[in-house]
């Protein structure tokens, strides 16, 4: 399978490349990946001072509190998949969860025939996600709505693999993984935190790769 990676708030794509390097390792030299980088500056994530340089350039897909941002991002990775793709699937981490899921939704909205039959993405990895907000309301009304099951339901129903930390500080993954239909869904808790499991955390690595397996076999043999 043939991924888009797309990594999280105040990191850059060597980052991503570094931080999921064990997780591909352990996939298999059968896949391959291609990373989107954000555009707009932000200050180096906490979580990655102590292994990255804080004068090297870092980034972020959109600001939280700026809907023009906010659906730039969606349009630029939709140009950039129609100009790098096709892929078979996403993984991403964090804020690059939020993108991903956002376009995914945005486009079943344009064009939800064609995207059930031929989705842009047909299996997601999602790490320390942040969730979707709604496309509609952000194109039309320019206002950024975090979705969330109880008002708008399962709303992603390709295969998805969800992993976050025991001491995720941030509430929002488990959130993202009851957006996405039960039957198609896959998770795994460690013991870590806001983290992407490498092998430092031993059989968290094993089962990280276990339920993203799943996922992609999920894909593979399902009919669309």
């Amino acid at each position: 399978m043939h991924f888009l990676c797309l990594h999280g708030k105040g990191t850059n794509s060597k980052v991503f490349e570094i931080q999921t390097a064990a997780l591909r390792y352990a996939l298999g030299d059968h896949h391959t990946y291609d990373f989107a980088e954000g555009v707009i500056s932000a200050p180096i994530n906490p979580e990655a001072r102590d292994y990255f340089p804080a004068d090297d350039a870092y980034f972020q897909y959109f600001s939280e509190d700026d809907p023009a941002g906010c659906l730039k991002a969606v349009h630029d990775l939709d140009n950039f998949i129609a100009a790098e793709g096709p892929f078979d699937g996403v993984i991403a981490f964090s804020q690059g969860a939020a993108v991903a899921s956002t376009l995914m939704l945005d486009r079943l909205r344009r064009d939800r025939a064609r995207e059930l039959v031929d989705p842009v993405f047909k299996c997601a990895i999602f790490i320390g996600a942040a969730i979707p907000c709604d496309p509609a309301e952000l194109a039309e009304q320019g206002i950024i709505r975090p979705l969330s099951s109880e008002a708008d339901g399962e709303v992603i129903e390709i295969p998805t693999t969800h992993i976050w930390g025991q001491q995720e500080w941030s509430p929002l993954p488990p959130r993202m993984a009851m957006l996405c239909r039960g039957e198609q869904r896959n998770v795994y808790t460690h013991e870590g935190g806001h983290v992407i499991p490498g092998t430092q955390m031993g059989d968290a690595l094993t089962e990280c790769v276990r339920v993203m397996k799943r996922a992609i076999s999920m894909a593979q043999y399902r009919q669309y």
